[in-house]
């Protein structure tokens, strides 16, 4: 059973995919990591960003929309996928959201 399992998974995993952690950008760059990090480590590098994390929670529907903003201090897991997105708004953006209200 163990080895149709792992034939399974290389079949379906791309080489090493649990192997790294996945940040992706807004513009749809990947950045991969090999060596331990935590999310404050990333984010040093791109300020005013923040990095979140699918929600992995299953509902009764199967699909969820949430997300998770990963603490500064957490440590990325191997094998998971993250996104780092803008933290705020800027003015002239805000200003339009709230004109058509």
């Amino acid at each position: 059973m163990g080895n149709s399992l792992r034939c399974c998974l290389a079949c379906m995993l791309p080489c090493g995919a649990l192997d790294v952690v996945r940040v992706v950008h807004l513009s749809g760059h990947v950045d991969e990591f090999t060596c331990p990090l935590t999310a404050g480590d990333v984010l040093a590098a791109h300020p005013n960003h923040a990095l979140t994390a699918p929600w992995s929670g299953g509902g009764a529907g199967g699909a969820s929309r949430k997300i998770v903003i990963v603490s500064p201090d957490s440590e990325l897991k191997r094998g998971r996928i993250y996104f780092l997105i803008p933290s705020a708004c800027s003015a002239p953006a805000a200003e339009k959201m709230r004109s058509r209200r």
